[in-house]
């Protein structure tokens, strides 16, 4: 794996002549590159340090070596279910959203900030109580037997996709590109202090359990100053319009879901058949209750496929 990372670095280098020139050196302003430098990196160091400090706490203060490593896997399963739910549109609308605060178009911005905040909602509703419905099929089937308590590690921890999910959606398009990032520094450090206090407190009785927990109230209060201090861009009156329907979605498609758990099949085929009920059921209640982003993107999408169709007949 190191080997491979450092081959496709360095094959970066043969072609960096090309954009190669010469620096003098005297004129420089390293101190203010420094400082900006900063900035970005203060916020880093915060999210890693409450990050790697729940699982050093956790071997520290626990009398049992195993919460560690219950906690550490639960974790891996959030920060994937994280990755696929809101990286890639953050990247690609912060950009924009840049541009958009280079010309001062905030009527545009909200526009793809409340879009966003849908696509979030969306996938990060279904998401949480998908894994939440097939907890204690996935976690035997695929860690095995002796994780058992990972299962309820992950019925604290997945609300955090939709939690980080909403701040790290206001990190990337709304203090990044308009240049407060040193206010994500002081939301990051607070949670950071927070954190530390639950963890000190909730870990010597309740193990991994109590680190969860400390974890998801450190993330809340994260996220809710996220929106507070986000100057009109995102309120909770927002997030609950854009929200509920998805919530009522995802609550009825967990009951039936959960209640498979129950269904006497083999495991992989068990959960199989979870994860694509679950799927079904959720896209359909949300068309039937009239989710106005879903039903629109569902048309964009079924009219795109049937010009492509149509296209593809009179070829």
């Amino acid at each position: 794996l190191a080997l491979t990372t450092l081959l496709s670095n360095a094959s970066l280098w043969f072609n960096l002549r090309r954009y190669l020139v010469k620096v003098d050196f005297r004129k420089l302003n390293v101190m203010r590159h420094l400082h900006d430098t900063i900035v970005y990196f203060i916020p880093s160091v915060a999210t890693s340090l409450y990050i790697v400090l729940d699982k050093t706490l956790l071997g520290y203060i626990s009398s049992d070596a195993y919460q560690s490593g219950y906690y550490q896997q639960a974790q891996k399963v959030l920060s994937l279910a994280n990755s696929f739910v809101f990286t890639a549109i953050n990247s690609v609308v912060g950009v924009r959203n840049s541009y958009l605060f280079s010309e001062s178009n905030f009527e545009e911005i909200k526009r793809k900030t409340e879009t966003s905040f849908n696509y979030i909602f969306f996938m990060g509703i279904g998401v949480t109580f998908g894994i939440i419905g097939v907890a204690k099929t996935f976690v035997p089937l695929f860690f095995g037997s002796d994780y058992q308590p990972v299962v309820s590690l992950l019925y604290i921890l997945s609300p955090l996709v939709i939690v980080i999910g909403i701040s790290g959606s206001l990190s990337s398009q709304y203090y990044t590109p308009v240049g407060k990032r040193n206010r994500i520094s002081r939301f990051l450090i607070t949670g950071s202090i927070i954190n530390l206090i639950l963890n000190l407190t909730l870990i010597p009785r309740f193990g991994a359990v109590g680190a969860s927990i400390a974890s998801l109230a450190a993330e809340t209060v994260i996220t809710s100053l996220f929106i507070i201090n986000s100057d009109g861009f995102c309120s909770f009156k927002m997030l609950f319009r854009i929200g509920w329907k998805k919530l009522t979605a995802g609550l009825v498609m967990f009951i039936i879901v959960f209640k498979m758990n129950n269904i006497c099949l083999h495991p992989l085929l068990r959960f199989l058949i979870q994860v694509s009920s679950g799927v079904l059921i959720y896209g359909v209640i949300l068309l039937v209750i009239r989710d106005k982003w879903v039903c629109s993107t569902f048309s964009v999408c079924f009219d795109k496929l049937r010009k492509r169709m149509k296209n593809g007949n009179n070829k």
